[in-house]
């Protein structure tokens, strides 16, 4: 059985790249100096030159790893062992690359300015913020969406109003983009994507679209996310869109807040080091539980400068924001079937009836078993087919209970007990 190419292989370069760059028989003169280059070119263009010259020698090595692993395929008896065998190698391939990428001289992360705060600008009051109230200029915003709650609707309501000027929501003036919005797809289907997003009259021209879905993770490692930048720098984009963090996060757990951080830090980098953009938006499915925080690890919510969450409040729709600078009450959304546009209708989503409409059949389940806990609650109010949300009893009960309803009692085990109030 011949060897696996790892990515220890390309470590061992034949003779000639074995040689520094810049030495005789590898890249050209003996040394790249001034005196060899001619004297005419400054230290620093000869700098530039040997850089360059470095970063050739490492794509070489890696070409050769490449070549390598495909004339040396593993033997294996079966298909799908030999199909097995490729993903694992090319994954280490894409390893390999990364690698040589964040070491070649062109694929140095970019270095942090360092000034003085009084050298710092100052941005002018109207230019705080992207979209007023929900987003800050320059930053970064996580929408944490329940399961069917809109979330990709509100993303091109987000990126329609970026692009034509109108406020976000009917509601929230925003600051114009003057370039181009990117929409990284992983969900819909192309079809179905330009179908709504010209059904809300966002511009074609302007509205860049990265349609993933099926056809592989275009931010999973250094190689694509370069590759995905280099195409994306010629449409001048303004601000990014990812839907969603789910499909989009390429690490062996979502739940594990190191590598989380790290994959945010690298979209982060590719977003603003290589495309220069204003906004990143990222989109997540919320959890079960009543917060509505989003799936996965804690460092998700940790990352953003502004939170939307959107919600489900019988048959509306709820919006809400917190952030830096950035404090949005939780209000209902108008829908237009026809166009797919958003608004805000400045209701309280308590005063639609939604909630309020589980009180009776608490009450009932409680007159029939005293003394009853909010566990079995729930479990008898589901036994008898009324839906609900997690968290929605434990709200009625507070509410029921404010309200002289209901009484509260404490179990032995120290758990809440319910009674009718006579």
């Amino acid at each position: 059985m011949s060897n696996l190419v790892t990515p220890t292989s390309w470590e061992h370069p034949s003779k000639d790249d074995a040689r520094p760059p810049g030495s005789a028989g590898a890249n050209g003169p003996a040394a790249d100096t001034a005196e060899n280059l001619g004297t005419s070119m400054s230290a620093t263009e000869v700098a530039d030159r040997r850089a360059r010259h470095a970063a050739e020698h490492l794509e070489r090595q890696v070409r050769r790893c490449v070549a390598a692993a495909r004339q040396e395929p593993l033997f294996l008896q079966t298909q799908d062992r030999e199909q097995i065998a490729d993903r694992v190698r090319q994954a280490d391939l894409d390893r390999t690359l990364e690698r040589v990428l964040k070491e070649s001289p062109s694929g140095r992360r970019p270095v942090a300015p360092v000034m003085l705060l009084e050298h710092l600008e100052d941005a002018p009051e109207h230019d705080r913020f992207r979209i007023e109230q929900v987003m800050p200029s320059e930053s970064n915003t996580l929408i944490v969406a329940q399961r069917k709650a809109g979330k990709t609707t509100v993303c091109l309501n987000l990126a329609r109003s970026l692009l034509l000027g109108v406020p976000f929501l009917d509601a929230f003036p925003v600051q114009q983009a003057t370039g181009t919005v990117a929409f990284i797809n992983l969900e819909l289907s192309p079809a179905m994507l330009r179908s709504w997003a010209s059904g809300m009259g966002i511009p074609g021209n302007r509205l860049v679209t990265v349609n993933a879905r099926g056809l592989g993770n275009p931010l999973e490692t250094q190689q694509r996310r370069s590759q995905l930048a280099d195409q994306l720098r010629e449409y001048q984009v303004e601000a990014v869109i990812v839907d969603p963090f789910s499909v989009a996060f390429p690490g062996e757990d979502a739940n594990n807040s190191t590598e989380v951080r790290r994959w945010l830090s690298d979209i982060e980098e590719m977003a603003r080091g290589d495309l220069g953009i204003s906004d990143l938006i990222i989109t997540a499915h919320a959890g079960w539980n009543a917060d509505r925080r989003a799936r996965g690890a804690s460092a998700l919510e940790d990352w953003p400068d502004s939170i939307i969450r959107l919600g489900l409040a019988g048959n509306s729709r709820t919006f809400s924001a917190t952030g830096r600078d950035v404090s949005v009450q939780e209000t209902s959304m108008g829908f237009d079937h026809r166009t797919r546009v958003l608004r805000l209708t400045r209701e309280s989503p308590t005063r639609l009836g939604s909630t309020p409409s589980i009180d009776p059949h608490i009450v009932e389940v409680v007159r029939s078993s005293p003394g009853i806990s909010t566990s079995a609650i729930g479990a008898a109010m589901r036994t008898r087919g009324v839906n609900f949300r997690n968290g929605d009893e434990n709200r009625a009960l507070r509410r029921l209970v404010e309200a002289g309803v209901l009484r509260v009692t404490i179990g032995s085990k120290g758990s809440k007990l319910y009674h009718p109030v006579d």
